[in-house]
């Protein structure tokens, strides 16, 4: 699996690229703390080029929402999901519990248009910042 982090403001696009099970959950746990540590509390979670989604990924997904929600500090959305991936969640119920996009820039519009929720400004991301796999 590999992933990458690009910041925006206050928000947060994590692209994940491959599978995502009970093996690459922790490097996916990891990428949302990076996020959150940096004060991004809107994520776009870029699922456009994963082809698996576990039960443990799609509790990650869930405890991440969660958290973020319960803080009322931001949104976690997702875009771009292969027709399979979208199968499992709405197979799981949880058709619901996020909100979808079809695409980055309508997904980014709506991130951009939640209210500024971050108490503090996180500093401007530096180069060795900007697009990185994790």
């Amino acid at each position: 699996m590999e992933i990458k982090i690009q910041e925006y403001k206050d928000i947060a696009v994590i692209a994940i690229k491959g599978r995502l099970d009970h093996s690459t959950v922790p490097q996916m746990d990891q990428a949302f703390e990076t996020a959150t540590d940096r004060g991004k509390y809107k994520l776009i979670i870029d699922l456009s080029q994963l082809n698996f989604l576990s039960s443990s990924g799609i509790d990650a997904l869930l405890t991440t929402q969660k958290n973020i929600r319960s803080r009322n500090r931001g949104e976690m959305v997702l875009v771009g999901l292969h027709p399979r991936v979208r199968g499992t969640l709405e197979l799981a119920g949880l058709a619901g519990f996020f909100k979808y996009f079809d695409d980055l820039p309508s997904a980014m519009e709506f991130a951009s248009s939640l209210p500024g929720t971050s108490t503090t400004e996180a500093p401007p991301p530096s180069e060795k910042d900007k697009p990185k796999s994790i």
